[in-house]
């Protein structure tokens, strides 16, 4: 199957026509020039930011599509606005010997109702969603970082705070990595 890249181009012409998402994307061009054929990682937001979350583990995904995961996955992380876990599959915990398996489940507030589901749940639309929304995040924490007083300080320091996070949460699989490795051995030494 072939790999569906997002079409960063083709969804930024789109939030040129949006008559809601427009101003923003004109912001973002006088900013951050012409983004035309241009993709999500030439922007200063991925080099500079999403480019740090990097998955060590294999993590659940959905059967249909092959999108590209790794992007998708550095925009769930780097959100501002969504929470997620990460816990080891509990087929993986019976049988450690392969690379780790990861189930990550996203949290969202809609409308004052929060929604948690597994990435591996989510249909292909869902997943095409995802990946429209959290660029559109990124591309207004842009523009708040370069535009608004104190807007570089803040995002910033948001930033910090959510690499922090993500290390954390990998560090705790990690652990639990471990965990179950040695105790698959001590079991097997039995």
């Amino acid at each position: 199957m072939e790999k569906l890249e997002f079409n960063y181009d083709a969804f930024f012409k789109r939030l040129k026509k949006d008559p809601n998402k427009r101003e923003n994307a004109l912001k973002y061009e006088l900013l951050f020039g012409n983004q035309n054929g241009l993709t999500v990682e030439d922007q200063p937001f991925y080099k500079d930011y999403l480019s740090l979350f990097l998955m060590p583990f294999q993590v659940a995904i959905p059967d249909e599509g092959d999108h590209d995961w790794g992007l998708l996955l550095s925009l769930i992380f780097g959100s501002f606005y969504s929470e997620y876990t990460l816990t080891l599959e509990e087929e993986w915990k019976q049988n450690p010997v392969v690379r780790p398996m990861v189930q990550l489940a996203i949290s969202v507030n809609f409308e004052g109702q929060g929604v948690t589901r597994n990435l591996d749940e989510l249909s292909d639309v869902h997943i095409v969603r995802l990946f429209e929304i959290y660029v559109d995040e990124q591309i207004n924490s842009a523009i708040i970082r370069q535009q608004e007083d104190g807007g570089q300080e803040s995002v910033d320091s948001e930033r910090e705070r959510i690499v922090s996070l993500y290390k954390k949460k990998l560090l705790q699989v990690l652990r639990e990595v471990k965990s179950h490795i040695a105790l698959m051995e001590l079991i097997s030494a039995l």
